[in-house]
């Protein structure tokens, strides 16, 4: 390479330097000044939807959406900085959108779903949930997925799709929920006497909530003893504490009232063959 031609290529950089450095400077303040105002205005409309009252997953969705929206305009600003017809961009990331978003069916359908379950609001964060076959605390609803937490600190991660396209149970939509114990008691005790025993055990337990009504119906005659199903309601808080009572209640209460409390025999039956002659 000859000094005429490193000259060159020198000037050429000079030149380029002095005509694009302005410009670097200007792109990096835009994007710290757009990433700012950016979060800014996420954060301002997300105080303003909870001060609206609305649910904690839909304001925190968007407040995702605004700051991405500020952080896109503010990458075209950025292009447009140096002569990048913005346009033609928006045009080409369209196609390609629409060439991943063919790749990415199912992730797309998660993403709809999540939207679904942030406009109708089935739960809540903090509510405790049967979807998409897990059962747990719902902790965050993304915008493909919702976390699970378990009671024994397990995190399941559930696909939106999985959860809006099946039954979802909302155990803690009221704060109140109904206990139901099935109990077996043997033929010769009368029922009348079964139930009342069964109703003053359930009426003991502190965390019973008794002016909701307490009962003990008989549900079928088993093949070894009578059923009954023993039902309380309490707050949703106890419901673990009153199940566990409710079963080691109905054992105690059982056999002080000298009631049995049958399970299943074998009666085993053995025939032996006739000696000959």
């Amino acid at each position: 390479m000859t000094p005429e031609q490193i000259q060159g290529y020198v000037d050429t950089g000079v030149k380029m330097a002095v005509e694009y450095a302005p410009r670097v400077v200007a792109v990096v303040f835009i994007i710290i000044i757009g990433r700012w105002l950016a979060g800014k205005i996420a954060k301002l409309a997300g105080a303003a939807m909870r001060k609206a009252k609305l649910d904690e997953m839909l304001a925190s969705f968007g407040e995702n959406v605004v700051r991405s929206f500020g952080l896109l305009i503010t990458v075209l600003f950025c292009l447009e900085m140096f002569g990048i017809k913005t346009t033609s961009f928006v045009a080409v990331l369209a196609a390609a959108g629409f060439a991943v978003g063919m790749a990415l069916q199912g992730s797309l359908g998660n993403f709809a779903a999540g939207v679904l379950l942030l406009i109708f609001r089935p739960f809540k964060i903090g509510d405790v949930i049967n979807a998409g076959g897990a059962t747990g605390g719902v902790t965050a609803v993304g915008i493909f997925a919702t976390t699970l937490q378990t009671p024994d600190f397990q995190v399941i991660t559930v696909a939106n799709g999985s959860i809006t396209g099946g039954n979802i149970v909302n155990y803690t939509n009221f704060p109140k929920r109904r206990v139901d114990v099935n109990v077996g008691a043997a033929y010769d005790a009368e029922p009348l006497k079964v139930k009342e025993v069964l109703n003053k055990m359930m009426g003991g337990i502190p965390e019973v909530l008794n002016d909701e009504g307490i009962v003990t119906v008989l549900t079928g005659l088993g093949a070894s003893s009578v059923d009954y199903q023993m039902r309380a309601y309490c707050e949703h808080d106890d419901y673990w504490t009153v199940l566990e009572k409710m079963n080691q209640g109905a054992w105690y209460a059982l056999n002080e009232a000298d009631i049995g409390i049958p399970y299943n025999t074998l009666d085993v039956h053995i025939v032996s063959e006739p000696k000959k002659g």
